[in-house]
């Protein structure tokens, strides 16, 4: 390698170095997220995904209900493209109508779990003692009850829509939440700067809101990230044994209830709905693991 350039390299090496050094925190998490090739593809498809959701009424060919009786069962055609159910139906029409349902009550319930989680945890971490033991006592019977169970004895005292379903499934889910939080709590409050905090006279509010959950935050993005796809799975359980969405609605989970009756007829109809919650719990996931490292304080190149 020539003079000319190792002081290139050099220099390139200094820049990089000065620009880190005005990096923010969050601009750190995003490039090494970006590292995470894996897990910006999956942002990439699962935005993708969002979008054709959310733009259901531009992007669909059809209304969810408009009815073809003379296409009963068609095979995919340019009319339509992904065929058409056993009432003449757009498939195509009703999976991004169906997007917007299941996605809406996967995202929700997860931020309601992360909420409820994050408030019970903090509390329980924070003030410790009899409060932390009645806490985490109450935590533990909400684990030994089966989520799903719960939510089918809860749905038989109500009527089922989808605000009713995504407040079931964050209620039922933030136990987790909450036990991480409590742990990160327990880990934090001893540290050096939560003391400087409390010399410099701040109150237990400022603490938990200006320094212990800023910096417990990382684990739980996470865990909500995942939760997503947890709540994804549970509405489409719910919706295909019959106690989620209910038809007339689309949901990916009551399309795979509602196409296993014509199987033997159109086998490629079940495809669509379990290929649109593998791909959208896949891509949770991925972005999941991706921030898992981009969060990680022990990265810091």
């Amino acid at each position: 390698m020539s003079a000319v350039q190792r002081e290139a390299l050099e220099a390139d090496r200094r820049a990089e170095a000065e620009l880190l050094a005005y990096e923010t925190e969050w601009q750190a998490v995003w490039r090494r997220f970006r590292r995470h090739r894996m897990a910006l593809v999956a942002a990439v498809v699962l935005s993708l995904i969002a979008l054709s959701a959310i733009f259901a009424p531009l992007i669909a060919p059809y209304p969810p209900d408009h009815l073809d009786l003379s296409a009963i069962l068609a095979s995919p055609s340019a009319a339509h493209p992904l065929g058409t159910d056993q009432l003449g139906r757009d498939v195509l029409s009703r999976l991004l109508y169906a997007g917007r349902v299941s996605l809406a009550v996967g995202v929700s319930a997860a931020f309601i779990a992360m909420v409820l989680g994050t408030l019970v945890g903090s509390i329980s971490g924070y003030l410790g003692g009899v409060t932390d033991t009645l806490l985490m006592r109450f935590v533990d019977v909400m684990l030994s009850v089966p989520t799903l169970f719960l939510i089918i004895d809860a749905e038989s005292f109500f009527q089922v829509n989808a605000v009713m379903l995504t407040a079931l499934i964050g209620f039922t889910s933030w136990m987790g939440v909450s036990r991480l939080v409590r742990g990160q709590f327990l880990a934090l409050k001893s540290r050096e700067f939560v003391e400087a905090a409390r010399a410099e006279g701040a109150r237990g509010w400022r603490i938990v809101t200006h320094h212990l959950l800023p910096n417990a935050l990382a684990p739980v993005i996470v865990n909500g990230t995942l939760s997503v796809g947890v709540a994804i799975i549970t509405e489409s359980a719910l919706s295909f044994l019959g106690f989620g969405i209910q038809p007339p609605t689309a949901s990916w989970g009551n399309m795979l209830s509602q196409f296993q009756n014509v199987i033997y007829q159109q086998p490629t109809l079940v495809l669509y709905p379990g290929i649109m919650i593998f791909l959208t719990v896949l891509c949770v996931n991925l972005i999941g693991d991706g921030l898992r490292d981009a969060l990680d304080p022990r990265l810091r190149i």
